[in-house]
């Protein structure tokens, strides 16, 4: 294949053979179908990133044809590492862009296929050793920033533990297509105003900022153009009101992520009456017409009016929405689908007035009936639902998450009448009464707070008879259950009732790798809650 077709990736698919004995010539197949067929080779909780790339990689080796589709798939990621990672990729990628900014044709073909470039952990030439702070820091300036201008396609772009210069936000503004821009935990101390306000000829429509620092991260906002803006994801409130105090309304916007965990750690004495307020909430929110998502996590305290009832906060489109309940409960959407909700404290609560809203009734919170006949997902503490019949009051959940403070861990004298399974199991059983006729539930997701929350204190005998005696008995249209954020279940299909597999999502690997080894260091002190996991999960963790 000559030099040049192979650079511009430019060639005429393969003629497939056909039959000539009857005249009938063979329908090419469409392009859309194989494009169908490689989407699933994307990270997932099966496979990983290296691993869909390597099966990219030799479907592309089989023919031309499939060479040209899958090519796209291999370069639209591109993720580029400083200090602290493997120094051999970062090679590949230093030649990469120096042939991009060389105008390599080879380059600057691939180039064109790069849609999402995430840059990691490159700090100030003040940080680290002198020697490697210096030829990274130069890398950043002289190689990469660049060839950032060159990918003509990149549409995301993520800066995670940099230090933003200006030099950096300056190289932003020549992305013609870039649309999500995110910061995370980058360091704003080099720029100026001026800096930050040549990034609004980006017609961003996400925008992310999360653990950021530096006195100009609360002029970050300075920088949005919002006609266009359709996401926004920040753990500073601040940045988020003074964006909507400059423009009045963001008409567009459809999602709104906010993270107060930082915010909301201060104390009582701090908090003042704008802070977090239900006023202030209501102010910020109704200034989004066509709000579909809304979550607002990690959210421990807030103030609520003295005296007076909170008025309700209209959002017509709101569709999803993770929040505290006494939050939730002043929501009012004809187009919910997926509600999750939690417990916060309130500083000064309202009179607890009886709702005046007809509707479906699930402790303070009232869900009109339209909503209560098509809600597909529900996050709930388990007390909210035992003694209750989910099947009449929500017909179409789908996804059903309970939380439980626990623990169901506990010790049986050795004469007891019960067992310990049987005190294990009792919870579980007694709100599984609220679901058993709920004929649309396909996933029930269960997770317990208590001393070991962040371990996996269950035994896989256990989960499994749990599943296959109880939960499966009583809702036979489960096909997905989990106990913990790690250990996930699937009902094998077109298997029996009873044969169901326990899988460990690609991102929770890690994880519990780190959590055999602290299981085996505590075996001794809790011989009947650990499990060893490492003979269950062999072929994962090898």
């Amino acid at each position: 294949m000559a030099r040049g077709r192979w650079a511009t990736l430019e060639w005429k698919d393969p003629q497939r053979l056909s039959d000539d004995v009857d005249g009938h010539e063979l329908i090419p197949i469409p392009i859309d179908i194989y494009q169908a067929i490689f989407s699933y080779f994307q990270p997932c909780d099966d496979l990983t990133a290296s691993e869909c790339k390597k099966i990219l990689s030799n479907i592309s080796l089989s023919c031309r044809l499939l060479r040209g589709i899958t090519i796209p798939l291999l370069f639209q990621y591109l993720n580029i590492s400083g200090i602290g990672h493997n120094a051999f990729p970062r090679a590949g990628y230093v030649d990469f862009c120096s042939k991009v900014n060389a105008d390599k044709p080879s380059a600057i073909s691939l180039a064109r296929f790069i849609r999402e470039c995430t840059f990691r952990d490159w700090p100030s030439p003040n940080s680290g050793p002198e020697s490697i702070r210096l030829k990274l820091y130069r890398e950043c300036l002289n190689i990469y920033l660049p060839a950032f201008s060159r990918f003509e396609n990149l549409q995301s772009l993520v800066f995670h533990s940099v230090m933003i210069l200006p030099r950096i936000l300056a190289s932003l503004t020549k992305l013609k297509r870039l649309r999500r821009l995110s910061f995370l935990e980058c360091h704003f101390d080099e720029v100026t105003v001026e800096n930050i306000e040549n990034l609004q000829i980006i017609p961003l429509t996400s925008f992310t900022l999360r653990s950021c620092s530096g006195s100009l991260t609360s002029k970050i906002h300075l920088g949005i153009t919002t006609a266009r803006l359709e996401e926004i994801r920040t753990d500073k409130w601040g940045v988020f009101e003074c964006l909507i105090d400059a423009n009045g309304e963001l008409p567009s916007l459809k999602v709104l992520e906010l993270d107060l965990l930082l915010d909301s750690d201060r104390s009582l004495r701090d908090v003042t009456e704008s802070s977090f307020s239900i006023p202030a909430l209501r102010k910020s929110l109704e200034r989004l017409p066509a709000l579909q998502e809304l979550y607002l996590d990690n959210l421990k305290t807030f103030v609520m009016p003295r005296n007076v009832n909170p008025k309700p906060i209209q959002l017509p489109a709101l569709r999803i929405v993770r929040c505290p309940f006494q939050v939730l409960a002043l929501l009012v959407s004809e187009e919910l689908r997926e509600v999750t909700t939690y417990q916060a404290i309130s500083r000064f609560p309202s009179p607890t007035n009886p709702s005046t809203r007809s509707g479906v009734q699930l402790k303070s919170i009232t869900f009109s009936e339209v909503v209560a006949s098509q809600l597909t997902l529900l996050e709930v503490p388990m007390p909210w639902i035992v003694g209750l019949s989910l099947e009449e009051l929500f017909p179409t959940l789908e996804t059903l998450a309970l939380n439980h403070s626990g623990p169901y861990t506990v010790h049986v004298p050795p004469n007891s009448a019960i067992t310990r399974e049987e005190v294990l199991d009792k919870d579980i059983i007694s709100a599984s009464e609220a679901w058993c006729h709920l004929k649309s539930l396909h996933e029930l997701r269960l997770r317990v707070n208590h001393a070991f929350k962040d371990e996996i204190p269950w035994h896989l005998d256990v989960q499994h008879r749990l599943i296959t005696q109880n939960l499966i008995t009583a809702t036979p249209t489960l096909d997905r259950v989990s106990f913990t954020l790690h250990v996930l279940w699937r009902r094998i299909p077109y298997g029996r009732a009873d044969e169901w597999k326990p899988i460990v999502p690609v991102c929770k690997r890690e994880d519990v790798q780190d959590m055999l080894r602290i299981l085996m260091e505590r075996l001794e002190e809790y011989p009947d809650v650990f499990v060893d996991y490492d003979g269950c999960f062999a072929s994962l963790l090898s």
